[in-house]
């Protein structure tokens, strides 16, 4: 692994800056020496923009009025976000870094975002209260999917992106339930609490779910302000206590006691001795100092692997390239047609597993089908149940359908937003699983073909790191599901009116049970639909990485030797030059391989 010099609060970025050098100078030593070449140094490129742009997601969690939009103000040194006493509507908003102040609104539906740049703070306070609250959109009737909102804050240009995610407990379950869905994607949370009052059973519960879901989680205990030193403690040691006795988190990161008020105070005035006093400045630290250098120095450590693999790539490709040139024409011929041979075989092995990785696929969407049947089951047999079981008044002649239909159309988005998020893992762990075999099978077949270029040619063999390798890089994104939950009103008929008061109550609730059954059919089919869409794609995608590494590892191999057979029947003569210069470029990279190599 590259040595890292030592920072003290250097940037995020600055921490890779040795790995950036080392992949800029590998791509400039294979540019232009092959068009082959050409592309290696474009995907060097490609991972060198990526160390440069990876960033540290981090969710905000919080019941309302925790004081989440105060202490990311606070951190943001602006009073940005919108503070008060309504709640948010369910609508994330994702902050990152940019030189300039710009918010950017997308809209469930396909329509265009909408993009506000805006210098003035206050302006874009605005903005954000006409889109992101209750009180500017109530219930959300705008149709906001999310908002992105760009800031110079310099805390953001340590590499963190902050997604404020919409308060739990403070409006429907199937917000919360979008929330968790979300959080797998992020790198880390943090979860606000507030010593007044004190932690709740939604919010125990909503922790408890959250463990499972995010794989670093920090906490933050806020308003301490309003307590003295000792009750500052006592809140301590009781919110700790009931992290491990109520939500069952025996291994925590630091809980950060805070006071968001304080601190956006300190920001205001710049005084740094009260942002210091708020507890905030530990806060700031922590993210920067300890989750975005350890999230930067993970993904040192995958891009290093990468690179040392298109280095190794290059250095059989000019190895090649080399051999070529030495020896004779006829011998080329004869040697290059051995591997045209073995590369036959190969071909038949890579066609035996398309046809297995299309039969996989196959047997998987057969089982979604037989997944969103029992959804249907199970969803209709939950909803009937809120019908039938829901108490009846008997001082009432008529039956309530009204109070009957809101609590329906309150309990569908909440059900079937869970359902989604349990679907996805179930099918996101099987994908994983089924499409890692094929990608054994894959990198077996890729390894065989520079092996047997190795072996026909007598250069030297290096096995890559990861001879196959399917990713997606891509950030975090929040999914807005429509769910259909409104059952529509019918009058009873004249017939109901002669049947006794239990039957009428009895035709009104078969009559809903029908809607029920239409809204079940349609909710399940969107779920069915949003998986078949993700499985189909993941394979289509696995299918397009594994035949450009396919065409890549042979342009490396056949295509380097058939494009100097090509040039030496074409120019004839020696090529000392040529070798030379190959040599120099040969040995260059090798000793960029021992350096990433650590030897």
């Amino acid at each position: 692994m590259v040595k890292i010099k030592s920072t003290s609060s250097s940037t995020f970025s600055s921490v890779n800056s040795d790995l950036l050098s080392l992949i800029s100078k590998t791509s400039e030593k294979v540019q232009s020496l092959a068009p082959e070449l050409n592309e290696i140094a474009s995907k060097l490129m490609d991972l060198g923009d990526r160390l440069q742009a990876d960033c540290l997601h981090l969710a905000i969690l919080g019941q309302f009025k925790r004081g989440k939009s105060t202490l990311l103000n606070a951190l943001l040194g602006e009073d940005i976000l919108p503070t008060g006493v309504i709640p948010l509507t369910a609508i994330p908003t994702f902050l990152k870094h940019g030189n300039e102040r710009q918010a950017v609104v997308y809209f469930r539906e396909k329509g265009a975002p909408q993009t506000f740049n805006v210098a003035d703070q206050k302006i874009l306070n605005s903005i954000l209260t006409k889109y992101i609250t209750e009180t500017g959109n109530p219930r959300n009737y705008l149709g906001v999917s999310h908002m992105e909102l760009s800031l110079p804050a310099p805390i953001l240009k340590q590499g963190l992106v902050f997604i404020d995610t919409p308060g739990i407990g403070s409006t429907f379950r199937h917000n919360t339930e979008a929330t968790l869905n979300f959080l797998p994607q992020c790198d880390a949370a943090m979860f606000l609490i507030s010593a007044d009052p004190p932690i709740s059973e939604v919010e125990i519960e909503f922790l408890k779910e959250v463990r499972k879901k995010v794989p670093k989680l920090f906490f933050i205990l806020n308003k301490m302000d309003y307590l003295t030193a000792e009750d500052q403690e006592e809140a301590l040691q009781f919110f700790k206590c009931m992290l491990v006795e109520q939500a069952g988190i025996t291994t925590m990161d630091t809980v950060f006691c805070v006071s968001a008020k304080n601190g956006l105070t300190a920001r205001s005035l710049r005084n740094e001795q009260l942002w210091k006093a708020s507890g905030l400045s530990k806060v700031e630290n922590h993210l920067v100092e300890f989750l975005a250098r350890e999230k930067s120095l993970a993904l040192q450590k995958a891009l290093e692997i990468k690179t040392r693999d298109l280095i190794v790539t290059a250095l059989t490709h000019l190895r090649l390239m080399r051999r070529s040139l030495e020896m004779p024409v006829e011998e080329l011929e004869n040697l290059l047609s051995q591997f045209e041979q073995a590369l036959d075989e190969l071909k038949l092995q890579r066609h035996s597993a398309e046809d297995l990785v299309k039969g996989d696929l196959k047997r998987m969407l057969s089982f979604l089908g037989e997944h969103a049947r029992l959804l249907r089951v199970e969803a209709t047999h939950y909803l009937e149940g809120i019908i039938w079981n829901a108490p009846v008044d008997p001082e009432r002649e008529s039956f309530n359908e009204a109070d009957l239909r809101s609590a329906l159309a309150e309990a569908i988005p909440g059900w079937f937003e869970h359902q989604a998020g349990v679907s996805t893992e179930l099918f996101r762990k099987q994908v994983t699983e089924v499409l890692g075999i094929h990608q054994k099978r894959a990198g077996d077949i890729l390894e065989r073909i520079r092996e047997k270029a190795s072996s026909i040619f007598n250069i030297p063999y290096q096995p890559e790191g990861k001879s196959f390798s399917f990713e997606v890089v891509r950030k975090p994104y929040w999914i807005t599901h429509q769910w259909a939950s409104t059952l529509y009103p019918f009058s009873t008929s004249l017939k109901d009116k002669v049947f006794p008061r239990a039957m009428r109550i009895r035709r009104v609730r078969d009559r809903m049970s029908e809607q029920i059954s239409n809204l079940v059919l349609s909710n399940v089919e969107n779920l069915r639909w949003a998986c078949f869409q993700s499985i189909n794609e993941s394979f289509l995608r696995f299918e397009k990485t594994l035949d450009e590494q396919l065409s890549e590892t042979l342009k490396g191999t056949q295509g380097a030797i058939q494009a100097v057979l090509e040039e030496r029947k074409r120019r004839g003569g020696a090529a000392e030059e040529k070798i030379a210069n190959l040599d120099r470029v040969i040995l260059e990279l090798e000793d960029i391989q021992k350096e990433l190599d650590g030897s």
